[in-house]
């Protein structure tokens, strides 16, 4: 059964006021897996961080990632995760375009935290031919190459139908599924989206969920729905 990761992608200005029950009633519902995105402040992420991992999730298997996807120079990307890894976060987002030469130097330093970003699920299938001159498809397993020749064991983050092409090529690395969306949910600005069910079939081990969740009225129970959907048969 694959763990659902929360995506608390609460806006900046709401964070404070919504962010501590969301997670309490997501903890009651057993969510032990969060994402985090980078737009906040080091004070609050690390303040984010410290919370998910002392008084959330103390004795659990939970895992934390910030979600900061960094395409940079090999010293600015060491530098982030080493940042973020210091605040408390269990997984850190680096994108595999940076290529491998920069992505192994940096899974040297940090290969316990680093997960690898392939396509992004929210990027249209005609501006991925155009920035990288193949399909979503062939793309997602060129990066994934990369990630698997550099060393990275702690994730992929691919769309849940680019995962089995994936497969053929990347082994014994955990596949992270975005854009999950429960039966009859919008995809808004998704395109590679997949139900709990179809990411489950095509091999995630994390599915990455947030807004059928997080702007639910009721999220703890859209998780409970969720998490009983990818362990159907």
């Amino acid at each position: 059964m694959p763990n659902v990761m929360v995506a608390l992608d609460l806006k900046n200005h709401h964070w404070e006021r919504d962010a501590p029950l969301l997670i309490y009633k997501l903890k009651h519902a057993g969510c032990t897996h969060y994402k985090v995105h980078g737009k906040l402040s080091p004070m609050d992420l690390g303040a984010t961080a410290k919370h998910l991992r002392t008084a959330v999730l103390p004795g659990k298997s939970a895992v934390v990632m910030i979600d900061i996807k960094k395409h940079d120079i090999e010293s600015q990307i060491i530098e982030a995760v080493e940042e973020h890894v210091m605040m408390g976060f269990d997984l850190v987002t680096v994108h595999a375009s940076v290529g491998k030469t920069i992505l192994s130097e940096v899974v040297k330093e940090y290969g316990e935290h680093v997960v690898a970003v392939t396509v992004l699920t929210g990027m249209k299938d005609e501006d991925v031919f155009a920035v990288y001159g193949k399909t979503r498809a062939e793309k997602e397993v060129d990066f994934g190459k990369i990630a698997f020749d550099s060393g990275v064991t702690k994730g992929v983050v691919s769309s849940a139908p680019g995962i089995p092409a994936i497969q053929e090529y990347v082994k014994g690395v955990p596949f992270m599924a975005p854009g999950i969306r429960p039966e009859g949910y919008v995809s808004n600005d998704q395109v590679a989206i997949a139900t709990p069910a179809q990411a489950r079939a095509f091999g995630a081990s994390v599915l990455i969920v947030g807004r059928p969740v997080i702007e639910s009225k009721y999220p703890e129970q859209v998780f409970a729905e969720i998490s009983r959907q990818s362990a159907a048969p």
